[in-house]
């Protein structure tokens, strides 16, 4: 493990160093089916580089969390789980609510993934204070041969930007 994240770490600073972008030292799989998915609607100057986690090493199955646009407070990303070392792709979807009702995205606002609870987490701020948005939660599940399925656990949403940011927004969605 500690190899890995050094390994992990040498990656990013090198990418860093080189002024790579978010597309460089991505599996030609994931950066063919970000283009394809993304079409013209992502900043092709950003400077901020992939997250990389790797889901299950024996099946090389690894979790990309890929930028897409950057603005003051937020940032929308696409993820992606690659299988076999790279050679096969597929784009991540989750639950978000749009208002009315539950419906699947790509779009992932300022996300994040915690490997020790195998959570990837999103986080929309309406406004730059944080008293209004949407956050999510979705559990990674992966099996005996390297395949991931994921659920979405829990979906909370405050729309009335109203001044008062709480630690916790309610919830729209729940499931186990």
């Amino acid at each position: 493990m500690k190899k890995m994240l050094t390994g992990m770490m040498i990656l990013v600073l090198n990418s860093i160093a080189q002024g790579a972008g978010p597309l460089d030292n991505l599996p030609a799989s994931v950066v063919t089916l970000h283009q394809v998915i993304s079409g013209n609607n992502c900043d092709s100057d950003l400077t901020s580089t992939p997250e990389v986690h790797i889901l299950d090493s024996k099946h090389k199955t690894t979790l990309y969390i890929v930028p897409c646009t950057q603005a003051a407070y937020n940032t929308m990303q696409r993820a992606y789980i690659s299988y076999d070392d790279g050679k096969y792709a597929e784009p991540v979807t989750v639950l978000s609510f749009d208002g009315i009702g539950i419906a699947g995205t790509m779009e992932l606002d300022s996300a994040g993934y915690d490997p020790t609870s195998m959570t990837l987490s999103t986080f929309f701020k309406g406004r730059g204070i944080g008293d209004c948005g949407e956050s999510s939660k979705s559990k990674l599940f992966v099996n005996d041969l390297g395949g991931v399925s994921m659920r979405t656990v829990e979906i909370r949403s405050k729309a009335n930007c109203d001044g008062h940011p709480e630690k916790k927004w309610p919830v729209v969605f729940k499931q186990k």
